[in-house]
């Protein structure tokens, strides 16, 4: 019968990018899809409608669809869209086996035959893999970025400027899932007087996790040191720390991704409000629907809280995920809506794409920082930490999950 046919014979078909695969039982058959980028983008380029009953994208937004998925359309956009670097260069790598002489397991330089195959090249020989960005040592994702910190002081103000390169990815940074996020923490200290205060600049926002969310005037009123708080009330714990943010108006003109990397779009339009420091405090105790701190901070109208976590001055790699959003910093990820407006939503949600500001390849992502030098510090140092984080926090508390953050780039600067 026909190969690949026979029901009665074991008779199989198999495909593969090798011209000249010589065991006749294996019915070998040529098919360079296999060491095209072209092949991943069955699974990684999605561009999707609504998937809930009832609700609809808008088309003239999103004429095929939300983007969800675009790994292939990054690449084809970027430096490595070459024949040499397709996404199997680094998903798909040569063998590190000198032993191993084909991509047959038995083959060895003495059986060489039509039935164990002939000696080939390293870089036709590649590991039946496919490597994510946590698999391997090193590990993809910490080849990914590199961050440097520039920093200037004028008088009792410091400012930081942090680059964040995609340098080592043939896509955007991160990809993949929708919800992948990169998490960038900035501190600043004195050696003479520890750390210091942030008072503009930008902020961790909601993709970095929060306990609760709430609004000075809305869902939460201040009276000195207490919060009328009733969802923060109900979350909070003594140890907490509490984060306040104030929307600035401005917003971040980023380089993006796909629809967002369009150059005729405003800042405004690419979604990224910028918000700036107010300051934070820790829970001291909880009761009664409110909050007491350990310190004021000075609250208007129309400030965001967020309760979260303490920041230990470093993550240990691999640790539970923290709750950070409204410390200084930054975060990059896709934020996905739904038809409600929630953010941050999974994608079978979705129905838009509210800002993309991941990192395209050979690209940087730029934020400002400032911080106050109080009287009588003469030097210090910044520290920026950049943590992957591949499930968002309120999904993992939301579906039982465990969350972690990764470390994959530090950087640091000293300023006088």
């Amino acid at each position: 019968g026909e190969p690949g046919r026979n029901i009665f014979v074991w008779d199989p078909v198999y495909y593969g990018p090798l011209k000249d695969v010589p065991n006749i039982a294996m019915g070998g058959s040529y098919q360079p899809k296999f060491e095209e980028s072209l092949f991943c983008a069955g699974c990684h380029e999605q561009e999707q409608e609504a998937l809930l009953p009832g609700e609809s994208v808008d088309h003239g937004r999103w004429p095929k669809g939300v983007p969800v998925h675009s790994t292939y359309s990054e690449w084809k956009a970027g430096p490595y869209n070459q024949s040499e670097t397709p996404c199997q260069f680094c998903h798909m790598p040569a063998t590190v086996d000198p032993k191993v002489i084909n991509p047959v397991d038995l083959a060895r330089r003495n059986n060489q035959s039509i039935t164990f195959g002939f000696e080939r090249p390293p870089e036709d020989i590649r590991q039946h893999i496919f490597r994510g960005p946590l698999d391997g040592s090193p590990r993809l994702i910490d080849g990914a970025v590199y961050v440097s910190l520039r920093t200037s002081r004028v008088g009792r103000e410091l400012e930081v400027r942090a680059s964040v390169a995609n340098s080592g990815c043939g896509h955007a940074v991160p990809t993949g899932e929708p919800m992948r996020a990169l998490v960038m923490v900035v501190e600043a200290s004195s050696d003479e007087c520890g750390i210091l205060s942030a008072h503009d600049g930008m902020t961790i926002g909601d993709v970095g996790g929060a306990l609760a969310t709430g609004v000075v005037g809305e869902s939460i009123s201040v009276v000195g040191t207490r919060l009328t708080w009733g969802e923060g009330s109900a979350r909070a714990n003594p140890g907490d720390v509490v984060r306040v943010v104030r929307p600035t108006g401005s917003f971040d003109d980023y380089d993006g991704v796909g629809f967002f990397g369009n150059e005729s779009l405003s800042a405004e339009e690419k979604g990224m409000e910028i918000r700036a420091p107010v300051g934070e405090a820790r829970v001291a105790s909880v009761g009664s629907g409110a909050i007491e701190l350990d310190s004021a901070v000075e609250l208007l109208e129309g400030d965001e809280v967020f309760l979260g976590a303490p920041w230990p001055g470093a993550q240990v790699d691999g640790e539970d995920a923290l709750h950070l959003a409204g410390k200084p910093g930054y975060t990059f990820s896709r934020v996905l809506v739904d038809s409600a407006g929630r953010r941050n939503v999974p994608h079978y949600r979705a129905v838009d794409m509210r800002s993309d500001n991941r990192i395209p390849p050979g690209g940087r992502g730029l934020t400002v920082h400032r911080f106050e030098v109080p009287s009588g510090c003469e030097s210090g140092e910044v520290r920026a930490e950049i943590l992957y984080r591949p499930v968002p926090l309120q999904m993992a508390a939301t579906r039982g999950w465990s969350a972690k953050d990764y470390v994959i780039a530090r950087g640091q600067a000293s300023f006088r």
